[in-house]
């Protein structure tokens, strides 16, 4: 069973909303959802980095941008540990990480504002090489 798998990814409210602004707004090109990161050693079950792996709200693999929309629980001490040791091992890949919280439900001027930020962040971020190219 892979990483992304066990996990049994469930999309929010919240992300279906971002993602259908952004949609709107054309920022989806080249853009993928639930995308699973798996940091351990292939062939190996191990943790590495503090942790196994995650998976990302939105990716754009030409930018190197992988954002997660963080709801509640993430201020909880210990889930801000863990996404400190999640964003340190995706940088320590060459990713570049933006996680934008709400409050829920999400309302639809927070949506707009966080579609906002990642619009101005993916035209500050440079578009980088493809991964093994």
């Amino acid at each position: 069973m892979s990483f992304r798998d066990a996990m049994k990814v469930k999309v929010s409210n919240a992300e279906l909303a971002v993602f259908k602004e952004l949609m709107n707004r054309g920022l989806n090109r080249g853009m993928t959802t639930q995308v699973g990161f798996d940091f351990g050693v292939p062939g190996k079950d191990c943790v590495c980095d503090g942790v196994r792996g995650t998976t990302a709200d939105f990716y754009w693999e030409a930018k190197r941008l992988v954002v997660f929309i963080d709801g509640p629980h993430h201020r909880k001490s210990h889930q801000q540990r863990k996404d400190e040791l999640i964003d340190a091992a995706l940088k320590r890949r060459g990713l570049g990480v933006l996680r934008l919280a709400y409050h829920v439900p999400l309302s639809q001027e927070k949506c707009k504002k966080i579609c906002d930020m990642i619009g101005i962040t993916l035209r500050i971020q440079p578009t980088r090489g493809m991964v093994g190219s």
